[in-house]
């Protein structure tokens, strides 16, 4: 199951979580974003980071973590998190470029596409929910040989 077939399917905000988007992130983001974050933005009673960081680069690193669904069990993730809080008016550019690419991927539905999950806010920060990988790496989870077709048999044809 994607978590997200639906925009914030089983998902519900609170009051003070829909006050944090509205008030002190989507002011920071490229105009033209806010409506599709605004419909996959996940509040941070819903998510919980971990504490295993796989990789981390200049700007973000991946972590472990679980998004729990009302009345389901929670969810594995892999989560892209920015490193530090993000205090400007705007956020960077490389971030709008990655939130922009996270966006624009989510609507395309393909088993060798990693699809996003959701976009998480919480102490300054913005987090991308991606399904679970193995490893924590890409390359692992689309050479993976147990899906039907992977690029990994599609390179070596």
């Amino acid at each position: 199951e994607t978590v997200f077939q639906e925009p914030k399917k089983g998902i519900v905000n609170t009051e003070a979580e829909d006050l944090i988007l509205r008030e002190e992130f989507l002011p920071k983001v490229d105009a033209d974003l806010r409506e599709g974050i605004r419909q996959c933005y996940v509040g941070a009673g819903h998510f919980v980071l971990g504490r295993h960081c796989a990789v981390k680069g200049k700007h973000a690193q991946l972590i472990d973590g679980s998004l729990q669904k009302k009345g389901l069990p929670a969810v594995r993730l892999t989560i892209k998190s920015v490193i530090n809080p993000i205090t400007e008016s705007q956020l960077p550019a490389w971030a709008n470029l990655a939130l922009s690419e996270c966006l624009r991927l989510r609507k395309c539905k393909h088993a060798h596409i990693l699809n996003i999950l959701g976009i998480g806010i919480s102490k300054q920060q913005f987090h991308i929910f991606y399904p679970r990988m193995s490893q924590y790496v890409l390359k692992t989870m689309v050479s993976d040989a147990k899906k039907e077709f992977t690029i990994k048999q599609l390179l070596s044809f």
